[in-house]
C-alpha cells in the first residue's frame, strides 16, 4: 500500500459544463451493510452536483482522457462508466514514469459511451441522475490506484480524488443551503 501521493503533478478536467459543488467527502463513514460492507465502511469517493437549481441531468465529461473498460448498473454506483487512464511524469526525463488509473463515474441516470473507446478530455460519458443508492441526484466519483490505495473501502485501491481537481469548488452543501 502506498501511502504517499500514487499521481503526483495529476490535474483532472472539470466533470460539468455548469457550476457544480462537492456534496459529500472522500473518507466519511457509511454503513454500507445492506450493499454487502459494513456499517463502518468510509465513502469510497467524492460526490458533485450542480449550483444551479433546476438544471436536471446535465451530461458528465471525462476528466482525464482514456479507455472505457465498462459500463454497467450496481447497487452501490448505480448506472456508471469506468474509464482506465494513464497518468505520466518526468516524461522528459531518461527514466520516465508512470501509473494507470481508473475514475468510475457513478450515479448516472443515462450512459453515452461503450467499453473499448477512447475517451477525449471533456467528451461527453452520460448524464447525471439518481441511479445509486442515495438521497438525490449527483455523482458518485470513485479514484481507484492499482496496488495503491487505503484500507477499510469497500472498493480496492481507493485514493481521495479531489485533491486532483485544483481550483475546483470545495464547498460543501451546508454552505449552500438556505437556513
Amino acid at each position: 500500500m502506498i501511502t504517499s501521493n500514487p499521481l503526483p503533478g495529476l490535474q483532472l478536467g472539470f466533470l460539468f459544463r455548469r457550476p457544480y459543488v462537492m456534496t459529500s467527502k472522500f473518507d466519511e463513514r457509511r454503513d454500507y451493510s445492506r450493499l454487502g460492507g459494513s456499517p463502518n465502511d468510509k465513502h469510497a469517493g467524492c460526490d458533485y452536483d450542480l449550483l444551479e437549481p433546476g438544471v436536471w441531468q446535465p451530461e458528465v465529461l471525462a476528466p482525464f482522457p482514456g479507455v472505457v473498460t465498462e459500463v454497467g448498473t450496481a447497487r452501490a454506483p448505480g448506472k456508471f462508466v469506468k474509464v482506465e487512464s494513464l497518468h505520466m511524469w518526468d516524461a522528459d526525463t531518461p527514466e520516465p514514469q508512470g501509473r494507470f488509473f481508473t475514475l468510475t463515474f457513478g450515479g448516472l441516470c443515462k450512459t453515452f459511451v461503450t467499453p473499448g473507446i477512447l475517451v477525449d478530455l471533456g467528451q461527453p460519458l452520460g448524464e447525471i441522475g439518481n441511479s445509486k443508492d442515495s438521497l438525490g441526484e449527483d455523482l458518485h466519483l470513485i479514484l481507484q490506484v492499482p496496488g495503491s490505495g487505503l484500507p477499510g473501502y469497500i472498493y480496492p485501491d481507493v485514493w481521495e480524488p479531489d485533491q486532483y481537481f485544483p481550483g475546483h469548488p470545495r464547498v460543501s452543501y451546508a454552505a449552500i443551503l438556505p437556513r
